[in-house]
């Protein structure tokens, strides 16, 4: 049976794979959500050309 910490380094992992991101070998589950956080974030969607300069 998997741990609670597992658990989260997997779902994280997954959600990093979704966007593109596969260095995950060796971080820690903080460093991983870092990251994921700063892809979020990174991640504009262009709706309206007044934006598309994003």
């Amino acid at each position: 049976m998997k741990g609670l910490h597992e658990r989260e380094m997997e779902n994280v992992i997954e959600e990093l794979h979704a966007l593109g991101y596969y260095e995950t070998n060796g971080k820690t589950l903080k460093e991983l959500y870092k990251q994921l956080a700063f892809l979020e974030l990174t991640k504009v969607e262009v709706k309206s050309p007044h934006s598309s300069w994003f």
